[in-house]
């Protein structure tokens, strides 16, 4: 499912170079933008070292919506941090939270055919008279 970019606005105040909030188009700024207090200052060379890292990332865990959740308690220099031994750990930990707390209980619709199988079933309809004649033809059927 591709984000769209009603997702990408950070909760935080930042500001990139110019003193403006940053314009964020894909999934991996929004990472660099929202965990790097000081992506504002980043090189080329930077911004291609920490969007590889983003995609590494994506692909250990792909739910947008656990990223934009997820809140350090402080800022990184770099991404690379997720990538050590503490930040895996810190990963694994925040989401198994995050799973067991945002499951899902709806069912899923069940899909019908459009052709019908088979054709309709037509029964006699007999008037009842009293309650007697409801059971008269379950002893019929049972004889």
């Amino acid at each position: 499912m591709k984000p769209s970019n009603d997702n990408f606005k950070l909760n935080k105040n930042v500001t990139d170079a110019k003193g403006n909030r940053p314009i964020i188009r894909n999934k991996y700024q929004y990472l660099v933008w929202n965990f790097i207090e000081k992506a504002k200052y980043f090189s080329g060379n930077d911004w291609k070292k920490e969007i590889a890292v983003a995609k590494r990332l994506f692909e250990k865990n792909s739910d947008f919506n656990f990223w934009k959740s997820l809140d350090l308690g402080f800022n990184l220099n770099s991404l690379c941090w997720f990538e050590t031994a503490r930040g895996k750990e810190f990963l694994e930990q925040k989401n198994y939270l995050f799973k067991s707390t945002h499951v899902n209980f709806t069912k899923e619709k069940v899909k019908y055919e459009d052709k019908k199988l088979g054709e309709d079933r037509v029964s006699p309809k007999k008037k009842v008279k009293n309650i007697l004649d409801l059971f008269e033809d379950e002893e019929k059927k049972r004889r």
